[in-house]
């Protein structure tokens, strides 16, 4: 039987172990709590904040991180030093990477949603539908999007715009993603 330090869970840090059937990885020296503890007390304070910390296959470790509103690269090129100087002799392993999330990546964590309100998404629910439409509202419970929509007047029978909030709860979210335009 293996010792539970063995197994660990990559979650963003706000979800907890019971929330969903995360992919279990197997790792000798390394658990992901240990390198989001670390990254918490090296982004303390700076207005950056943790997105996701995962222990990789073929010895690597990622780590995302953002700020608002963008964070640089020497931002992340200098917690990866940090963490480096923390986790040593540890990490010497392992290959670090300490990114932003990307663009094109799904939000994964309530500050994402908050980062992002005032801007296009694309939401894909549990249900499988989709919508997109600009973010107006984000917390732990829900976003609200506005969107577009084609009505046809039964009077006239003809063709307008409406706009409609849609409350739609997190727990409903399977991915959202910022919408990029140019």
């Amino acid at each position: 039987m293996l010792a539970d330090s063995e197994y660990f869970v990559s979650l963003p840090p706000e979800r907890n172990e019971g929330d969903a059937s995360p992919l279990l990885y197997y790792s000798n020296l390394m658990d992901v709590k240990t390198i989001q503890q670390a990254v918490e007390q090296i982004i303390a304070g700076t207005g950056i904040y943790l997105v996701r910390a995962a222990v990789l296959p073929k010895q690597r470790i990622a780590v995302q991180i953002d700020k608002d509103p963008a964070i640089g690269i020497d931002e992340c090129v200098d917690v990866n030093r940090k963490l480096v100087s923390m986790l040593a002799p540890e990490i010497e392993d392992y290959d670090l990477e300490v990114s932003s999330p990307g663009l094109t990546e799904p939000f994964l964590i309530t500050r994402q949603y908050i980062k992002h309100v005032g801007e296009e998404i694309n939401v894909l629910r549990q249900d499988g539908s989709r919508c997109k439409g600009l973010l107006i509202e984000a917390d732990d419970r829900h976003i609200i999007l506005r969107t577009v929509k084609t009505v046809k007047d039964p009077a006239t029978k003809k063709k307008s715009e409406a706009t409609v909030d849609t409350d739609i709860l997190r727990e409903d979210i399977k991915s959202a993603k910022l919408i990029i335009t140019f």
